[in-house]
Protein backbone atom coordinates (compact mmCIF):
# COMPACT_ATOMS: atom_id res chain seq x y z
CA UNK A 1 0.00 0.00 0.00
CA UNK A 2 2.76 2.74 0.83
CA UNK A 3 4.18 1.69 -2.72
CA UNK A 4 0.76 2.56 -4.59
CA UNK A 5 0.74 5.48 -2.55
CA UNK A 6 3.86 6.89 -3.70
CA UNK A 7 3.42 5.69 -7.19
CA UNK A 8 0.09 8.03 -7.14
CA UNK A 9 1.99 10.77 -5.24
CA UNK A 10 4.45 11.32 -8.03
CA UNK A 11 1.90 10.45 -10.92
CA UNK A 12 -0.18 13.55 -9.27
CA UNK A 13 2.67 15.91 -9.59
CA UNK A 14 3.61 14.89 -12.98
CA UNK A 15 0.19 15.97 -13.86
CA UNK A 16 0.51 18.94 -11.90
CA UNK A 17 3.12 20.04 -13.35
CA UNK A 18 2.09 18.99 -16.98
CA UNK A 19 -0.99 21.12 -16.48
CA UNK A 20 1.32 24.42 -15.40
CA UNK A 21 3.22 23.97 -18.30
CA UNK A 22 -0.08 24.06 -20.46
CA UNK A 23 -1.19 27.32 -18.71
CA UNK A 24 2.02 28.99 -18.82
CA UNK A 25 2.53 28.45 -22.28
CA UNK A 26 -0.81 29.28 -23.02
CA UNK A 27 -1.66 32.50 -21.01
CA UNK A 28 0.19 35.12 -19.46
CA UNK A 29 0.14 33.58 -15.95
CA UNK A 30 2.55 31.96 -13.96
CA UNK A 31 1.68 29.46 -11.48
CA UNK A 32 4.64 29.06 -9.06
CA UNK A 33 7.73 30.61 -7.98
CA UNK A 34 6.94 33.51 -9.41
CA UNK A 35 9.59 36.37 -10.14
CA UNK A 36 8.73 40.15 -10.65
CA UNK A 37 6.73 41.11 -13.79
CA UNK A 38 9.72 43.17 -15.64
CA UNK A 39 8.68 46.44 -17.90
CA UNK A 40 11.28 45.90 -20.69
CA UNK A 41 11.34 48.56 -23.22
CA UNK A 42 9.08 46.18 -25.76
CA UNK A 43 6.41 44.63 -22.97
CA UNK A 44 6.43 43.02 -19.77
CA UNK A 45 8.20 39.72 -18.72
CA UNK A 46 8.03 37.34 -15.85
CA UNK A 47 10.73 35.07 -14.57
CA UNK A 48 10.90 32.05 -12.60
CA UNK A 49 12.29 32.49 -8.41
CA UNK A 50 14.37 29.44 -7.57
CA UNK A 51 14.49 28.84 -3.49
CA UNK A 52 17.49 31.39 -2.89
CA UNK A 53 15.84 34.12 -4.36
CA UNK A 54 17.31 33.93 -7.97
CA UNK A 55 14.93 35.28 -10.41
CA UNK A 56 15.78 33.36 -14.50
CA UNK A 57 14.02 35.33 -17.55
CA UNK A 58 14.46 32.87 -20.73
CA UNK A 59 13.45 33.63 -24.31
CA UNK A 60 13.09 37.14 -24.33
CA UNK A 61 13.90 37.77 -27.80
CA UNK A 62 15.97 40.93 -28.24
CA UNK A 63 15.29 40.94 -32.27
CA UNK A 64 13.13 40.06 -34.77
CA UNK A 65 13.43 36.54 -36.17
CA UNK A 66 15.60 36.38 -39.06
CA UNK A 67 13.14 34.69 -41.07
CA UNK A 68 12.48 34.78 -44.84
CA UNK A 69 13.69 38.48 -46.07
CA UNK A 70 15.43 38.95 -43.34
CA UNK A 71 17.67 36.10 -43.14
CA UNK A 72 21.48 37.51 -43.60
CA UNK A 73 20.24 41.10 -42.89
CA UNK A 74 21.01 43.10 -39.93
CA UNK A 75 19.33 42.49 -36.80
CA UNK A 76 15.93 44.63 -36.37
CA UNK A 77 14.44 45.14 -33.16
CA UNK A 78 11.05 42.98 -32.07
CA UNK A 79 7.88 43.65 -32.07
CA UNK A 80 6.47 45.35 -28.85
CA UNK A 81 3.97 43.05 -26.78
CA UNK A 82 1.19 43.86 -24.62
CA UNK A 83 0.66 40.85 -22.24
CA UNK A 84 2.93 39.45 -19.51
CA UNK A 85 5.64 37.37 -21.73
CA UNK A 86 6.26 34.38 -19.46
CA UNK A 87 10.34 33.91 -19.66
CA UNK A 88 9.62 31.08 -17.20
CA UNK A 89 10.35 27.73 -19.24
CA UNK A 90 12.31 27.42 -21.93
CA UNK A 91 16.39 27.47 -21.41
CA UNK A 92 17.15 27.88 -25.18
CA UNK A 93 16.00 28.77 -28.31
CA UNK A 94 19.66 27.79 -29.95
CA UNK A 95 20.44 28.69 -33.16
CA UNK A 96 20.21 25.85 -36.33
CA UNK A 97 23.26 24.12 -36.30
CA UNK A 98 24.36 20.50 -36.21
CA UNK A 99 24.60 17.94 -33.63
CA UNK A 100 27.84 16.42 -34.34
CA UNK A 101 27.34 13.82 -32.17
CA UNK A 102 24.17 12.50 -33.27
CA UNK A 103 25.19 13.84 -36.77
CA UNK A 104 21.58 15.35 -37.03
CA UNK A 105 20.39 19.08 -37.02
CA UNK A 106 18.64 20.40 -34.31
CA UNK A 107 17.76 24.17 -33.08
CA UNK A 108 15.91 26.98 -35.37
CA UNK A 109 16.81 29.75 -37.19
CA UNK A 110 13.79 31.84 -35.03
CA UNK A 111 16.53 31.98 -32.24
CA UNK A 112 17.06 35.13 -31.35
CA UNK A 113 15.87 35.05 -27.96
CA UNK A 114 18.57 35.80 -24.77
CA UNK A 115 18.38 34.88 -20.63
CA UNK A 116 19.20 37.05 -17.61
CA UNK A 117 19.54 35.48 -14.27
CA UNK A 118 19.30 37.90 -11.29
CA UNK A 119 20.34 37.45 -8.07
CA UNK A 120 18.03 38.76 -4.70
CA UNK A 121 20.79 41.36 -4.35
CA UNK A 122 20.20 43.45 -7.21
CA UNK A 123 17.30 46.06 -7.26
CA UNK A 124 17.09 49.39 -8.70
CA UNK A 125 18.22 50.29 -5.42
CA UNK A 126 21.35 48.10 -5.64
CA UNK A 127 22.17 47.84 -8.79
CA UNK A 128 24.66 45.19 -9.62
CA UNK A 129 27.49 44.60 -12.00
CA UNK A 130 25.99 42.92 -15.42
CA UNK A 131 28.32 40.26 -16.97
CA UNK A 132 27.26 39.37 -20.60
CA UNK A 133 28.31 36.02 -22.22
CA UNK A 134 29.22 35.13 -25.75
CA UNK A 135 29.60 31.41 -26.38
CA UNK A 136 31.69 29.79 -28.49
CA UNK A 137 31.93 26.49 -31.02
CA UNK A 138 33.96 27.66 -33.85
CA UNK A 139 30.81 29.48 -35.19
CA UNK A 140 28.91 26.72 -36.21
CA UNK A 141 27.64 25.05 -32.86
CA UNK A 142 26.37 26.49 -29.26
CA UNK A 143 24.06 28.53 -27.33
CA UNK A 144 23.13 30.80 -25.02
CA UNK A 145 22.21 27.44 -22.65
CA UNK A 146 24.33 25.06 -24.31
CA UNK A 147 22.17 21.71 -22.62
CA UNK A 148 23.18 23.69 -18.95
CA UNK A 149 27.04 23.83 -19.22
CA UNK A 150 26.33 28.26 -19.54
CA UNK A 151 23.63 28.13 -17.15
CA UNK A 152 24.11 31.13 -14.88
CA UNK A 153 22.24 30.67 -11.63
CA UNK A 154 25.12 29.52 -9.87
CA UNK A 155 27.25 32.28 -10.84
CA UNK A 156 25.03 34.91 -10.14
CA UNK A 157 23.69 34.31 -7.57
CA UNK A 158 27.30 33.36 -5.55
CA UNK A 159 29.38 36.56 -6.49
CA UNK A 160 26.40 38.62 -7.02
CA UNK A 161 26.19 40.07 -10.55
CA UNK A 162 23.51 39.65 -13.11
CA UNK A 163 23.98 37.58 -15.88
CA UNK A 164 23.19 37.98 -19.70
CA UNK A 165 23.55 35.59 -22.29
CA UNK A 166 22.14 36.08 -25.92
CA UNK A 167 21.69 34.02 -28.95
CA UNK A 168 23.89 34.57 -32.43
CA UNK A 169 23.07 32.94 -35.89
CA UNK A 170 25.29 30.62 -36.86
CA UNK A 171 27.25 28.49 -39.69
CA UNK A 172 26.33 30.34 -42.86
CA UNK A 173 23.56 32.12 -41.80
CA UNK A 174 25.53 33.48 -39.28
CA UNK A 175 28.98 34.34 -41.61
CA UNK A 176 28.42 33.82 -45.21
CA UNK A 177 30.25 36.69 -47.25
CA UNK A 178 28.64 37.47 -50.65
CA UNK A 179 29.13 40.65 -53.13
CA UNK A 180 25.29 39.97 -53.69
CA UNK A 181 25.46 40.73 -49.39
CA UNK A 182 27.24 43.56 -50.06
CA UNK A 183 25.49 44.91 -52.77
CA UNK A 184 22.29 45.34 -51.30
CA UNK A 185 23.69 46.97 -47.83
CA UNK A 186 22.81 50.44 -47.23
CA UNK A 187 26.55 51.06 -45.81
CA UNK A 188 28.25 48.09 -47.99
CA UNK A 189 28.70 45.78 -45.01
CA UNK A 190 28.15 41.82 -45.29
CA UNK A 191 28.75 38.67 -43.50
CA UNK A 192 29.23 38.98 -39.37
CA UNK A 193 25.22 38.75 -38.98
CA UNK A 194 26.28 36.62 -35.76
CA UNK A 195 28.50 39.38 -34.74
CA UNK A 196 25.60 42.21 -35.47
CA UNK A 197 22.94 39.94 -33.46
CA UNK A 198 25.55 39.71 -30.57
CA UNK A 199 25.64 43.51 -30.59
CA UNK A 200 21.67 43.60 -30.74
CA UNK A 201 21.48 41.85 -27.54
CA UNK A 202 24.41 44.29 -26.13
CA UNK A 203 22.31 46.87 -27.15
CA UNK A 204 19.27 45.21 -25.27
CA UNK A 205 21.30 45.19 -22.26
CA UNK A 206 21.86 49.03 -22.47
CA UNK A 207 18.58 49.41 -22.80
CA UNK A 208 17.24 47.35 -20.44
CA UNK A 209 19.22 46.06 -17.61
CA UNK A 210 18.46 48.57 -15.30
CA UNK A 211 14.94 47.50 -14.94
CA UNK A 212 16.31 44.37 -14.13
CA UNK A 213 18.58 45.56 -11.25
CA UNK A 214 21.69 45.88 -13.13
CA UNK A 215 24.23 49.03 -13.86
CA UNK A 216 24.38 49.60 -17.69
CA UNK A 217 27.82 51.57 -16.91
CA UNK A 218 29.25 48.39 -15.34
CA UNK A 219 28.49 45.79 -18.33
CA UNK A 220 31.44 43.28 -18.90
CA UNK A 221 31.27 41.01 -21.72
CA UNK A 222 33.19 37.36 -21.81
CA UNK A 223 33.37 35.09 -24.04
CA UNK A 224 35.40 31.93 -24.95
CA UNK A 225 36.68 30.55 -28.22
CA UNK A 226 34.65 31.51 -30.75
CA UNK A 227 32.57 34.05 -28.52
CA UNK A 228 36.25 35.43 -26.94
CA UNK A 229 37.16 35.82 -30.79
CA UNK A 230 34.05 37.97 -30.75
CA UNK A 231 34.57 39.78 -27.67
CA UNK A 232 37.78 41.14 -29.27
CA UNK A 233 36.23 42.16 -32.26
CA UNK A 234 33.73 44.04 -30.29
CA UNK A 235 36.53 46.21 -28.75
CA UNK A 236 37.36 47.71 -32.15
CA UNK A 237 33.96 47.66 -33.92
CA UNK A 238 32.65 51.13 -34.19
CA UNK A 239 29.40 49.91 -33.68
CA UNK A 240 29.67 48.57 -30.59
CA UNK A 241 31.50 51.85 -28.96
CA UNK A 242 29.70 52.40 -25.56
CA UNK A 243 28.36 49.27 -25.31
CA UNK A 244 30.52 47.77 -22.52
CA UNK A 245 33.08 48.89 -19.94
CA UNK A 246 35.18 45.53 -19.47
CA UNK A 247 36.38 42.65 -21.49
CA UNK A 248 37.02 38.83 -20.85
CA UNK A 249 39.05 36.63 -23.55
CA UNK A 250 38.76 33.00 -23.08
CA UNK A 251 40.84 31.37 -25.72
CA UNK A 252 39.85 34.35 -28.02
CA UNK A 253 42.14 37.23 -29.08
CA UNK A 254 43.23 39.87 -31.33
CA UNK A 255 45.64 38.21 -33.38
CA UNK A 256 43.96 34.89 -35.48
CA UNK A 257 44.77 35.86 -38.90
CA UNK A 258 42.94 32.45 -39.54
CA UNK A 259 40.50 33.07 -37.29
CA UNK A 260 39.26 36.47 -38.71
CA UNK A 261 38.90 36.18 -42.23
CA UNK A 262 39.91 38.48 -45.13
CA UNK A 263 37.18 40.16 -47.29
CA UNK A 264 38.35 38.93 -50.64
CA UNK A 265 39.11 35.77 -49.62
CA UNK A 266 35.74 35.35 -47.64
CA UNK A 267 33.52 36.00 -50.86
CA UNK A 268 35.33 33.91 -53.15
CA UNK A 269 34.75 30.83 -50.98
CA UNK A 270 30.86 32.46 -50.41
CA UNK A 271 30.52 32.35 -53.66
CA UNK A 272 31.53 28.62 -54.12
CA UNK A 273 29.67 28.05 -51.09
CA UNK A 274 26.51 29.35 -52.44
CA UNK A 275 26.65 27.64 -55.91
CA UNK A 276 27.83 24.42 -54.57
CA UNK A 277 24.12 24.28 -52.15
CA UNK A 278 22.04 25.06 -55.50
CA UNK A 279 21.91 28.58 -56.12
CA UNK A 280 24.15 29.93 -58.51
CA UNK A 281 25.51 33.75 -59.13
CA UNK A 282 22.46 35.60 -60.95
CA UNK A 283 20.11 38.17 -60.80
CA UNK A 284 17.98 35.29 -58.29
CA UNK A 285 20.68 33.73 -56.30
CA UNK A 286 19.67 35.91 -53.07
CA UNK A 287 15.87 34.69 -53.58
CA UNK A 288 17.61 31.10 -53.76
CA UNK A 289 18.92 31.22 -50.98
CA UNK A 290 16.50 33.10 -48.79
CA UNK A 291 13.85 30.36 -49.66
CA UNK A 292 15.86 27.09 -49.66
CA UNK A 293 15.39 24.95 -46.74
CA UNK A 294 17.60 25.47 -43.13
CA UNK A 295 19.15 21.86 -43.70
CA UNK A 296 20.24 22.85 -47.37
CA UNK A 297 21.26 26.21 -46.94
CA UNK A 298 23.98 25.39 -43.82
CA UNK A 299 27.42 23.57 -43.94
CA UNK A 300 26.39 20.47 -45.33
CA UNK A 301 27.96 18.24 -42.38
CA UNK A 302 26.44 14.96 -42.58
CA UNK A 303 27.21 14.08 -46.01
CA UNK A 304 29.87 16.36 -46.61
CA UNK A 305 31.97 16.34 -43.71
CA UNK A 306 33.98 13.23 -44.71
CA UNK A 307 35.03 15.71 -48.05
CA UNK A 308 33.57 13.75 -51.45
CA UNK A 309 36.63 14.73 -54.22
CA UNK A 310 36.11 15.91 -58.09
CA UNK A 311 32.17 16.90 -57.65
CA UNK A 312 30.69 19.17 -60.40
CA UNK A 313 30.02 21.92 -59.01
CA UNK A 314 33.46 21.99 -57.02
CA UNK A 315 32.83 21.09 -53.43
CA UNK A 316 34.06 23.86 -51.10
CA UNK A 317 34.78 22.05 -48.44
CA UNK A 318 37.72 19.90 -50.36
CA UNK A 319 40.76 20.63 -49.03
CA UNK A 320 43.05 20.60 -51.68
CA UNK A 321 45.58 22.81 -51.13
CA UNK A 322 48.33 20.43 -52.05
CA UNK A 323 47.76 20.48 -55.37
CA UNK A 324 45.13 24.17 -55.53
CA UNK A 325 46.63 25.93 -58.55
CA UNK A 326 47.39 30.03 -58.41
CA UNK A 327 43.74 31.65 -57.84
CA UNK A 328 43.22 35.28 -57.14
CA UNK A 329 42.19 34.53 -53.65
CA UNK A 330 44.64 33.99 -50.68
CA UNK A 331 42.92 30.70 -50.05
CA UNK A 332 43.40 27.43 -52.44
CA UNK A 333 40.74 27.04 -54.05
CA UNK A 334 38.12 28.37 -52.73
CA UNK A 335 38.34 26.59 -48.70
CA UNK A 336 39.27 28.55 -45.36
CA UNK A 337 42.14 27.19 -43.83
CA UNK A 338 41.03 25.75 -40.99
CA UNK A 339 37.88 24.25 -42.34
CA UNK A 340 35.23 22.71 -41.85
CA UNK A 341 35.88 22.86 -38.62
CA UNK A 342 36.22 26.79 -38.76
CA UNK A 343 34.47 27.42 -42.00
CA UNK A 344 32.67 30.38 -41.29
CA UNK A 345 34.07 33.64 -39.00
CA UNK A 346 34.26 37.53 -38.78
CA UNK A 347 35.10 39.49 -42.01
CA UNK A 348 36.88 42.05 -42.55
CA UNK A 349 34.29 44.35 -44.76
CA UNK A 350 35.56 47.26 -44.38
CA UNK A 351 32.94 48.99 -42.72
CA UNK A 352 31.79 51.23 -39.49
CA UNK A 353 29.67 48.82 -39.27
CA UNK A 354 31.73 45.26 -39.38
CA UNK A 355 35.49 45.26 -38.99
CA UNK A 356 36.93 47.97 -40.77
CA UNK A 357 40.54 46.18 -40.28
CA UNK A 358 41.58 43.78 -38.59
CA UNK A 359 41.52 44.02 -34.75
CA UNK A 360 45.23 43.85 -34.54
CA UNK A 361 45.81 46.82 -36.64
CA UNK A 362 43.22 48.82 -35.54
CA UNK A 363 44.28 48.05 -31.88
CA UNK A 364 47.92 49.10 -32.72
CA UNK A 365 46.62 52.22 -34.49
CA UNK A 366 44.66 52.74 -31.04
CA UNK A 367 41.21 52.89 -32.14
CA UNK A 368 39.73 50.62 -29.19
CA UNK A 369 36.10 51.65 -28.41
CA UNK A 370 35.08 52.72 -25.02
CA UNK A 371 33.01 52.71 -22.22
CA UNK A 372 29.39 53.67 -22.32
CA UNK A 373 30.88 56.74 -19.56
CA UNK A 374 33.53 57.46 -22.10
CA UNK A 375 36.37 56.10 -20.44
CA UNK A 376 38.92 53.33 -21.46
CA UNK A 377 38.14 50.16 -21.36
CA UNK A 378 39.74 46.96 -18.86
CA UNK A 379 40.51 43.30 -20.42
CA UNK A 380 41.52 39.99 -19.42
CA UNK A 381 43.00 37.96 -21.85
CA UNK A 382 43.89 34.05 -21.34
CA UNK A 383 44.99 30.82 -22.84
CA UNK A 384 44.94 27.11 -21.59
CA UNK A 385 47.62 25.17 -21.70
CA UNK A 386 47.08 22.29 -23.91
CA UNK A 387 44.60 24.05 -26.40
CA UNK A 388 44.74 22.05 -29.60
CA UNK A 389 44.56 19.04 -27.58
CA UNK A 390 40.44 19.03 -28.39
CA UNK A 391 41.47 19.16 -31.75
CA UNK A 392 43.59 16.38 -32.77
CA UNK A 393 40.56 14.26 -33.59
CA UNK A 394 39.65 16.50 -36.24
CA UNK A 395 43.44 17.50 -38.32
CA UNK A 396 42.85 14.75 -40.62
CA UNK A 397 39.83 16.56 -41.74
CA UNK A 398 41.63 20.15 -42.29
CA UNK A 399 44.93 18.77 -43.07
CA UNK A 400 45.30 16.28 -46.52
CA UNK A 401 46.99 13.14 -45.74
CA UNK A 402 47.38 13.29 -42.01
CA UNK A 403 46.95 10.44 -39.56
CA UNK A 404 45.98 9.28 -36.50
CA UNK A 405 47.24 8.15 -34.46
CA UNK A 406 50.34 10.67 -35.56
CA UNK A 407 52.94 9.66 -37.35
CA UNK A 408 56.44 11.51 -37.07
CA UNK A 409 56.04 13.02 -40.69
CA UNK A 410 52.92 14.38 -39.93
CA UNK A 411 54.71 17.29 -38.44
CA UNK A 412 55.95 18.13 -41.41
CA UNK A 413 52.31 18.09 -43.05
CA UNK A 414 51.13 20.65 -40.46
CA UNK A 415 54.02 22.75 -41.49
CA UNK A 416 53.54 22.79 -45.20
CA UNK A 417 49.63 23.43 -44.87
CA UNK A 418 50.59 26.83 -42.60
CA UNK A 419 52.86 27.94 -45.43
CA UNK A 420 50.24 27.02 -48.15
CA UNK A 421 48.03 29.13 -46.86
CA UNK A 422 50.18 32.22 -45.71
CA UNK A 423 51.22 35.17 -47.98
CA UNK A 424 54.47 35.41 -46.99
CA UNK A 425 55.69 31.72 -45.84
CA UNK A 426 57.14 29.36 -48.08
CA UNK A 427 59.97 26.52 -47.61
CA UNK A 428 62.43 28.35 -45.88
CA UNK A 429 59.39 29.20 -42.93
CA UNK A 430 57.85 25.54 -43.18
CA UNK A 431 61.20 24.30 -41.73
CA UNK A 432 62.09 26.68 -39.44
CA UNK A 433 58.21 25.51 -38.00
CA UNK A 434 59.66 22.37 -37.50
CA UNK A 435 63.06 22.95 -35.66
CA UNK A 436 61.21 25.08 -33.43
CA UNK A 437 59.54 21.93 -32.35
CA UNK A 438 62.14 19.42 -32.89
CA UNK A 439 60.41 15.82 -32.31
CA UNK A 440 62.77 14.39 -29.36
CA UNK A 441 61.93 17.09 -26.95
CA UNK A 442 58.48 15.86 -26.99
CA UNK A 443 56.93 12.28 -25.85
CA UNK A 444 54.70 11.60 -28.59
CA UNK A 445 54.14 13.45 -31.71
CA UNK A 446 50.79 14.34 -30.51
CA UNK A 447 52.38 16.24 -28.01
CA UNK A 448 54.44 18.18 -30.92
CA UNK A 449 51.20 19.12 -32.72
CA UNK A 450 49.57 20.29 -29.31
CA UNK A 451 52.38 22.43 -28.40
CA UNK A 452 52.93 24.24 -32.19
CA UNK A 453 48.88 24.74 -32.65
CA UNK A 454 48.47 25.83 -29.18
CA UNK A 455 51.11 28.38 -29.60
CA UNK A 456 50.10 29.47 -33.17
CA UNK A 457 46.54 29.59 -32.89
CA UNK A 458 46.57 30.93 -29.52
CA UNK A 459 48.69 31.43 -26.70
CA UNK A 460 50.80 33.78 -28.81
CA UNK A 461 47.98 35.65 -30.05
CA UNK A 462 47.26 35.96 -26.78
CA UNK A 463 50.55 37.32 -25.72
CA UNK A 464 50.29 39.88 -28.81
CA UNK A 465 47.33 40.86 -28.03
CA UNK A 466 47.62 42.06 -24.65
CA UNK A 467 50.95 43.93 -25.59
CA UNK A 468 49.48 45.62 -27.89
CA UNK A 469 46.89 46.59 -26.20
CA UNK A 470 48.25 47.63 -23.13
CA UNK A 471 50.15 49.49 -25.10
CA UNK A 472 47.59 52.15 -25.42
CA UNK A 473 46.78 52.67 -22.48
CA UNK A 474 44.21 50.22 -21.81
CA UNK A 475 44.65 48.08 -17.96
CA UNK A 476 45.45 44.56 -19.09
CA UNK A 477 45.28 41.30 -17.58
CA UNK A 478 46.82 37.96 -18.53
CA UNK A 479 46.36 34.49 -17.71
CA UNK A 480 47.14 30.95 -18.10
CA UNK A 481 44.64 28.13 -17.18
CA UNK A 482 46.57 25.09 -16.16
CA UNK A 483 44.38 23.48 -13.46
CA UNK A 484 44.24 19.69 -14.09
CA UNK A 485 40.46 18.51 -13.02
CA UNK A 486 39.40 15.50 -11.23
CA UNK A 487 38.86 13.98 -14.71
CA UNK A 488 42.70 15.38 -16.55
CA UNK A 489 44.24 12.84 -19.09
CA UNK A 490 47.85 13.14 -19.84
CA UNK A 491 47.99 13.96 -23.42
CA UNK A 492 51.25 12.44 -23.97
CA UNK A 493 49.64 9.13 -22.35
CA UNK A 494 48.85 5.89 -24.49
CA UNK A 495 44.41 7.02 -24.53
CA UNK A 496 45.22 10.05 -26.02
CA UNK A 497 48.01 9.27 -28.43
CA UNK A 498 45.97 6.33 -30.15
CA UNK A 499 42.94 7.14 -29.61
CA UNK A 500 42.80 11.02 -30.38
CA UNK A 501 40.52 11.46 -26.78
CA UNK A 502 39.27 14.89 -27.14
CA UNK A 503 39.15 15.89 -23.35
CA UNK A 504 42.86 15.09 -23.05
CA UNK A 505 45.07 17.84 -20.89
CA UNK A 506 44.39 20.87 -20.26
CA UNK A 507 41.85 21.09 -22.91
CA UNK A 508 40.30 23.75 -24.87
CA UNK A 509 37.24 25.49 -23.05
CA UNK A 510 38.45 23.29 -19.97
CA UNK A 511 38.05 26.56 -17.63
CA UNK A 512 34.70 26.91 -18.45
CA UNK A 513 32.87 24.77 -16.15
CA UNK A 514 34.58 26.13 -13.29
CA UNK A 515 33.82 29.79 -14.44
CA UNK A 516 30.13 28.49 -14.38
CA UNK A 517 31.14 26.70 -11.00
CA UNK A 518 29.63 23.62 -12.50
CA UNK A 519 33.29 21.87 -11.58
CA UNK A 520 32.40 19.86 -7.87
CA UNK A 521 33.57 16.40 -7.93
CA UNK A 522 36.30 17.78 -5.03
CA UNK A 523 37.32 19.94 -2.75
CA UNK A 524 40.14 21.36 -5.16
CA UNK A 525 37.55 21.44 -8.02
CA UNK A 526 35.18 23.64 -6.15
CA UNK A 527 37.93 25.73 -4.60
CA UNK A 528 39.56 26.22 -8.60
CA UNK A 529 35.37 27.19 -9.36
CA UNK A 530 36.09 29.86 -6.52
CA UNK A 531 38.97 31.27 -7.34
CA UNK A 532 37.96 31.86 -11.24
CA UNK A 533 34.63 33.21 -10.48
CA UNK A 534 35.85 35.12 -7.83
CA UNK A 535 38.43 36.78 -9.94
CA UNK A 536 35.71 36.85 -12.78
CA UNK A 537 33.08 39.18 -10.64
CA UNK A 538 35.65 40.82 -8.89
CA UNK A 539 36.81 42.53 -12.34
CA UNK A 540 33.40 42.80 -13.17
CA UNK A 541 32.25 45.09 -10.65
CA UNK A 542 35.64 46.98 -10.35
CA UNK A 543 37.97 46.62 -13.17
CA UNK A 544 40.12 44.93 -11.43
CA UNK A 545 40.23 40.98 -10.43
CA UNK A 546 42.39 41.32 -7.23
CA UNK A 547 40.63 41.08 -3.25
CA UNK A 548 41.11 39.17 -0.28
CA UNK A 549 42.33 36.04 -0.20
CA UNK A 550 43.50 36.01 -3.88
CA UNK A 551 46.94 35.53 -5.03
CA UNK A 552 47.70 39.57 -6.30
CA UNK A 553 47.24 39.28 -9.94
CA UNK A 554 50.05 42.23 -11.85
CA UNK A 555 48.97 44.43 -14.53
CA UNK A 556 49.96 43.16 -17.81
CA UNK A 557 52.54 45.18 -19.99
CA UNK A 558 55.04 44.25 -22.14
CA UNK A 559 58.65 44.72 -20.12
CA UNK A 560 57.68 42.74 -16.74
CA UNK A 561 55.40 40.21 -19.21
CA UNK A 562 53.87 39.04 -15.80
CA UNK A 563 50.49 36.55 -15.74
CA UNK A 564 49.30 34.16 -13.32
CA UNK A 565 48.80 30.81 -13.37
CA UNK A 566 45.74 29.22 -12.59
CA UNK A 567 46.66 25.62 -11.72
CA UNK A 568 46.27 23.97 -8.23
CA UNK A 569 48.16 26.63 -6.56
CA UNK A 570 47.74 29.81 -8.32
CA UNK A 571 51.02 31.61 -8.92
CA UNK A 572 52.66 34.58 -10.90
CA UNK A 573 55.08 34.32 -13.63
CA UNK A 574 56.54 35.87 -16.25
CA UNK A 575 57.47 35.58 -20.18
CA UNK A 576 54.67 32.47 -20.70
CA UNK A 577 55.85 30.94 -23.91
CA UNK A 578 58.51 33.45 -24.70
CA UNK A 579 60.75 31.16 -26.60
CA UNK A 580 58.33 29.90 -28.93
CA UNK A 581 56.28 33.16 -29.50
CA UNK A 582 59.16 35.22 -30.07
CA UNK A 583 60.22 32.37 -32.87
CA UNK A 584 56.24 32.89 -34.36
CA UNK A 585 56.80 37.17 -33.83
CA UNK A 586 60.03 36.47 -35.93
CA UNK A 587 58.82 34.78 -38.80
CA UNK A 588 56.77 37.60 -41.89
CA UNK A 589 53.26 38.88 -40.75
CA UNK A 590 50.46 38.75 -43.08
CA UNK A 591 49.98 42.11 -44.44
CA UNK A 592 47.10 43.23 -42.26
CA UNK A 593 48.91 42.63 -39.09
CA UNK A 594 52.44 43.93 -39.85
Amino acid sequence: MPNNSHIILKMFRICLLTLVIVVERTSSTCLFRCGPVVQTDKGPVQGRRNSKGTVAYHGIPFAKPPLKELRWKLPQEPDAWNKTLQATLFKSHQCSQLDLIRGERIGREDCLYLSVYVPKECTNDTPCAVMQWIYGGAWIIGSNWEFGRYDATDFAEKFKVIVVAGNYRLDSLGWLALNEFRDESADGSFGNYGLHDQRAALQWTQRNIAAFGGDPNAVTIFGESAGGFSVCQHLVSPASDGLFSRAIMESGDCDGPWLIFPSESARTFGDQFATFVGCPSGPDRLTCLREMDIKDVMIPYVSEFLCKRDQDPPNPFCNNSASASASSSRWPIPRPPMAPIVAFAAVVDGTDQGLPKVPYALIKEGKINRSPTGEKLSVIFGTNRDELALFLIAMPFVIPHIKLPFRDEDMSLVANHLTSYHTNWGPTEAEAILDAYPRQDYETGNMQIVRAGTDFIFACGTRDSARSISAQGVRTYMYSFEFEGDSYHNPASTLCSLDAEVLCGVYHGAEVSYVFQKASSSDRERTMSTVIGTYWSNFAKHGDPNGNGLVKWPVYDAETDLHITLSENVTVGSGLRNETCTFWDSLPKESPYT
